[in-house]
């Protein structure tokens, strides 16, 4: 979807204006890229022979060997300084290869991946247990062969430093300032939906970690002072579905009050916000939404909207009191209700929020993961 852009793209885009960058990209279903090409000078997207499978898991126990022999040649050939990766199913593989080729290996830990088998409820509870337990025996065996450790925040960084005491660095996600600023008009976006009301809005792949009960039960309790208010809600439902949360939604006679757009232009997303009153994090509480730094709460700041999220590890490390939270549909009516009365607080942590999105522009959080690299192939030559 164009409008969930990676850290990984964000970063490496950058990092090409200095860089050789070869990116492996891996393909599930035979539908998207078919062959290696040049994306841009100094960035390579790279397509190894594939045999195609929808199951991640067998999808890597198939490829593996041949995925391994394709970076092989293509470290020989290309004379690759250093592999990363944010795959740990993959990574295995990569750190191995690095040894193999005597250059360092960077794992970027974005999140808590072992925990999404939780929620693929086709499987039976204890294949559920017992998969967890081996996918984080794989994370455990990414960080520990690492030869470098970058997580987002503080709760990753705890859980690497416990099996690698060394080499761990906290690179959070980002924002563009360029692109999300308070400078956007969403006009236009107003008239488009008829937002005339409170208007919410969350921005994001809308799965089985946003907690719809309590999005639509707060909603069903906003509805009451304001009974036209909207929820706009951007992003795909590739795994949930979209007929699923509608469900949810009419069990709180709140469907009326939903604007899906599904996909939009990533570009286009600031206006989105600017059209927008305040802006949500509804996520369900577990270790994977806790390690959580999502890049849509900076991009709803540099818009300079106020933000109200669920009281998260990762998102208060960072975020502290520069955000609303609210744990339950009824403190979320009544924080929103906060905002809309009291201007002093709502400008006051929009004034703090402004100091902390400065330090996280995707340009200097780029020179920071080229500084690793450097000290890393440094090091490694020596």
């Amino acid at each position: 979807m164009a409008s969930l852009r990676n850290r990984v793209q964000k970063i490496f885009n950058r990092l090409s204006k200095n860089n050789l960058i070869y990116v492996i990209y891996f393909e599930h279903e035979k539908k998207g890229i078919n062959k290696s090409f040049q994306l841009k000078k100094n960035l390579y997207l790279c397509k190894p022979p594939t045999f195609f499978v929808k199951n991640k898991l067998i999808f890597y126990i198939l490829n593996g060997i041949s995925f391994f022999n394709y970076i092989n040649k293509m470290i020989k050939k290309y004379k690759i300084d250093i592999l990363v990766s944010t795959n740990f199913l993959f990574s295995p593989l990569l750190s191995l290869s690095a040894r193999i080729n005597k250059i360092p290996f960077v794992f970027d830990l974005v999140d808590y991946q072992p925990y999404h088998i939780y929620y693929m409820t086709f499987l039976p509870l204890l294949v559920r247990k017992i998969g967890i337990y081996f996918l984080s025996y794989l994370l455990d065996y990414d960080i520990f062969h690492a030869d470098y450790i970058i997580t987002t925040g503080i709760p990753l960084y705890k859980y690497a430093k416990r099996i690698k005491s060394s080499k761990v660095k906290i690179i959070s996600n980002g924002v563009d300032l360029k692109l999300f600023n308070p400078a956007v008009n969403g006009t236009n976006i107003k008239k488009k939906y008829n937002l005339n009301e409170l208007t919410l809005c969350f921005i994001g792949a809308l799965e089985y970690w946003i907690d719809y009960d309590y999005l639509f039960e707060s909603l069903a309790l906003i509805r009451k002072d304001y009974p036209t208010a909207k929820l706009v809600l951007i992003g795909p439902s590739i795994y949930y579905g979209f007929n699923k949360i509608k469900n949810i939604a009419k069990r709180y006679n709140v469907e009326k009050n939903l604007i899906f757009t599904k996909c939009i232009s990533y570009n286009l997303l600031p206006a989105y916000i600017k059209a927008c009153d305040i802006c949500l994090m509804p996520f369900t509480r577990n270790y994977l939404t806790e390690c959580a730094i999502p890049m849509k709460i900076f991009e709803y700041l540099a818009c300079r909207k106020p933000v109200i999220s669920v009281s998260l590890a990762g998102i208060k490390s960072i975020f502290k009191d520069a955000i609303f939270y609210a744990d339950t549909p009824k403190e979320l009516k009544n924080v929103i209700k906060s905002i809309l009365t009291n201007s002093k607080e709502y400008e006051n942590k929009i004034n703090k929020s402004k100091l902390i999105i400065e330090k996280y522009t995707w340009d200097d959080l780029s020179l920071q993961f080229e500084e690793v690299f450097k000290s890393l192939v440094l090091n490694s030559n020596n």
